[in-house]
């Protein structure tokens, strides 16, 4: 993750530990509130944030352990310094798509020496929502302007039936995102099979 176009943050197990916790305490807690949808709703908005977020340092720790894996195999120093970009580009071309996801793709071609050809296309959506109506919102969100006659939307591919304004999300768009994210997360695990550490595959286990 990069912070003002310079800083890097590499996300240690620890830290994905930690925000696997507080995202389902979220849920949890959620789940657990039955006559009040605004705050569920309050909630579930923070929780889709921390799921995008896990998922983004999962991909960062499976990219971690590829790049000890080409240390090893390709013999590089253990000094030398790894473009991660460039690592990332080299095996992986497909620009338009999220680099969490790219990640994942990499370590999958690099790892297992296979593609990993699930749908991905709800995790896309997911990504699309936290970078572009969460992460980075405007103050309001114009649906339709009659002085532009221009129509504000997002290219969403599986949940085109979701809003686009940050507000408009509930509680049963946070379920949904978050059973996708189960099921991608279980069979990205299933197809790595042993090509992940045993600590890592366990943290693919989003079910509460």
């Amino acid at each position: 993750m990069t912070l003002g176009g310079t800083a890097e943050i590499s996300f240690s197990r620890s830290n994905v530990t930690q925000i696997r916790a507080d995202l389902f305490s979220l849920i949890k807690l959620n789940r657990s509130l039955e006559n009040d949808n605004s705050l569920k709703n309050t909630i579930s908005r923070a929780a889709i944030v921390h799921l995008a977020f896990y998922i983004e340092t999962l991909s960062n720790a499976i990219f971690g352990e590829m790049i000890n894996f080409l240390r090893k195999n390709e013999k590089i120093d253990k000094d030398e310094k790894i473009d991660k970009d460039e690592i990332l580009k080299k095996y992986n071309n497909e620009s338009h798509l999220p680099k969490p996801i790219r990640r994942l793709k990499v370590g999958s071609k690099v790892l297992k020496k296979k593609e990993f050809m699930c749908n991905i296309d709800g995790l896309r959506d997911m990504f699309t929502i936290r970078n572009k109506i969460f992460a980075h919102p405007t103050s309001e969100a114009t649906i339709y302007s009659t002085e532009q006659s221009k129509v504000t939307k997002f290219a969403y591919i599986k949940y085109t039936d979701f809003p686009v304004c940050y507000g408009e999300f509930t509680h049963e768009h946070l379920e949904r995102l978050f059973e996708e994210a189960i099921n991608i997360l279980h069979t990205y695990c299933k197809h790595m099979d042993n090509a992940l550490s045993e600590n890592l595959s366990k943290l693919f286990d989003l079910k509460l």
